[in-house]
């Protein structure tokens, strides 16, 4: 559509310096955005977003035993969306900032002992939303919702050892503590500290066969609150508080893996099982947008995910093949929503398929191809609606009850890479969806056209 502005962009930076044989310096940094305004599905709402997000470093060889891994990241993300009806002609914006530092020890004691330590600290700045009207003829008033702030620390520490040559353990923990606060408050919120064990064990079965289990038990102090199955940038972020407990989850998981053709071929299956505790989903008719007291519109219950993952790899000469198969499936059951009974997730894709191909024709050019398919998610829609004294209701489906649309699409590629004196240049042309496959991006529900004259 000619009135219509849609557009990205994506920027990468990498930098090495070698301070010496021991020290080395890391120095990373991606930015992008995306803008999209289309006419043909609203012509009064634009909505843009962006991320930009940075990393230094240090890596350093203390002893021939002991290793530090020394990072600092600053990462940020910010979307708004902005209403350009006549009366309510507004901008909404939000962002999320980070900033996180990190120490990691890899410590060998012996050759079949070796420890891993570190710790971590970061904090977390939030701003949920703010509105701010959009030239003389707008109507909406200047609203800002309070901004959170919660900070983040933890310690791990991971055991690696050889019982044998054919027998791996992996035993560790990580210990973490959030605090929580409003930005106009100096006191805590809520704090919450949780211990998260680990544990894995790998039997190798002959010299091309293996085989792993494993149990970790994990928590995740920020919240994504959202009413889209694709992931609108009106999506809200907040982290755990008086209202909301950290979500958690024991994941188990089984793995055979085997090599075939003198290791030219690598295949392996995993399945999975995972119990999850204070899942969170939005109440019916539910008002998230501006909300001070979203906590109100916010139910929390149990949920579980169970899957199986295939994978082949296959190289022959100077062409790599890849081909990976996912079967999945994620459930919650909240008290209060859905009448109690269990439902899928947004993110409920059961099928992902994955296959690639690569070829090095030399040493400066490579030609690679990708295809991708994967289920659609979830969404809750009315399936019709009804009339009840005189007033029009809406007739939902069940929470989560209608399958959206399948995705899957074609790439090409071409990477030509140089090196220089210096450093190494790649220039990459590709062409993205080769085949233009509609894939949906937003789904608009309207009532069906009734004419009794119809048949």
């Amino acid at each position: 559509s000619k009135n219509s502005d849609i557009g990205f962009y994506d920027l990468n930076l990498k930098l090495t310096h070698k301070i010496n044989d021991n020290h080395r310096l890391y120095l990373s940094a991606y930015t992008g955005r995306d803008n999209f305004y289309y006419a043909n599905i609203d012509e009064q709402s634009n909505m843009d977003w962006g991320n930009m997000t940075s990393s230094l470093r240090w890596n350093a060889i203390l002893s021939d035993k002991l290793f530090m891994n020394t990072s600092f990241i600053y990462s940020k993300y910010d979307y708004s969306y902005i209403l350009k009806d006549d009366s309510r002609n507004f901008d909404w914006t939000a962002s999320l900032n980070d900033v996180n530092l990190k120490c990691d020890f890899d410590y060998i004691i012996k050759e079949n002992y070796s420890i891993k330590f570190g710790t971590e600290l970061s904090t977390s700045d939030i701003k949920p939303g703010k509105i701010s009207p959009r030239g003389s003829s707008s109507n909406a008033k200047e609203l800002t919702l309070k901004e959170q702030k919660a900070y983040l620390s933890a310690f791990y520490f991971d055991n690696n050892f050889s019982l044998s040559e054919a027998l791996d353990f992996n035993i560790g923990f990580r210990y973490s503590i959030l605090d929580s606060r409003k930005m106009d408050s100096k006191e805590y919120e809520k704090s919450y500290s949780n211990l998260e064990p680990r544990f894995s064990v790998r039997v190798m079965i002959n010299e091309s066969m293996s085989l792993k289990a494993s149990y970790t038990k994990t928590y995740q102090y920020l919240h994504l609150m959202s009413n889209s199955a694709l992931g609108f940038p009106t999506d809200i972020w907040m982290p755990s508080n008086k209202y909301m407990k950290p979500q958690s989850s024991d994941q188990y998981s089984l793995g055979l893996y085997k090599n075939f053709v003198d290791n030219s071929l690598e295949s392996s299956v995993e399945v999975y099982y995972k119990k999850l505790d204070n899942v969170i989903d939005f109440i019916d008719n539910s008002n998230l947008f501006l909300n001070e007291n979203i906590h109100e519109q916010i139910l929390a219950g149990s949920g579980r995910a169970y899957g199986i993952d295939f994978s082949i790899k296959k190289t022959v000469g100077k062409t790599k093949f890849i081909a990976n198969y996912s079967y999945s499936k994620t459930f919650k059951t909240i008290e209060g929503i859905n009448g109690g009974d269990e439902y899928p997730m947004i993110f409920d894709k059961p099928h992902a398929i994955n296959l690639s191909v690569s070829h090095k024709l030399t040493e400066k050019w490579n030609f690679s191809a990708s295809w991708n398919y994967t289920s659609g998610g979830t969404a809750t829609l009315p399936a019709g609606r009804f009339v009840y004294k005189g007033i029009s209701f809406l007739n939902y489906t069940s929470r989560n009850g209608y399958r959206l649309p399948a995705n899957h699409r074609l790439d090409l590629m071409a990477t030509y890479t140089k090196k220089h004196k210096c450093f190494e240049s790649q220039w990459k042309v590709g062409i993205y969806n080769v085949y233009a496959r509609h894939n949906m991006f937003a789904l608009m529900v309207k009532p069906d056209d009734y004419n009794i004259n119809k048949a």
